[in-house]
């Protein structure tokens, strides 16, 4: 399993940040990848590898005392919190954003917070929400839908 750092990330530029102030997540996260645990997931795991990335950090950064949960698992989380029906459990069904939070709300017990961007609009106040959570919090945080 691959770890990452914003340092490791940094150096993996090909030049100098120059006079631009970099800002990302505190601490290390697992790099969670399709196929990894034997799961041929190309396709349509993208959001449950953003998830197990995200809640690895939470591991190794904040010691949850929790395992990063397989795939399976986080569909077995969904349908037991209420949000999907059992159907969902084994499927090659995707999850966004929003099943994300929930997993992490779930095992973490941090709330989460799902801001709306309108098709790549980075406003100023958007980018300085994010810099202040990475400066606040410092978790990894998911873009999409």
């Amino acid at each position: 399993m691959l770890t990452l750092s914003l340092g490791t990330c940094l150096s993996a530029l090909d030049e100098e940040p120059g006079e631009y102030n970099i800002v990302g997540f505190k601490g290390s996260c697992y790099y969670y990848h399709y196929g990894a645990q034997g799961v041929n997931d190309q396709g349509w795991g993208c959001g449950y590898r953003t998830l197990q990335t995200i809640l690895s950090w939470y591991k190794l950064t904040k010691s949850c005392p929790f395992d990063v949960p397989t795939l399976l698992e986080v569909q077995n989380i969904l349908h037991e919190i209420g949000d999907k029906p059992r159907v969902f459990v084994d499927s090659h069904d995707w999850i966004g954003t929003y099943e994300c939070g929930l997993v992490i709300q779930h095992l973490t017990k941090h709330d989460f917070k799902i801001i709306r961007v309108e098709k790549g609009n980075f406003t100023e106040e958007i980018i300085k929400f994010l810099i202040h959570h990475f400066q606040a919090e410092g978790s990894p945080v998911m873009l999409g839908k």
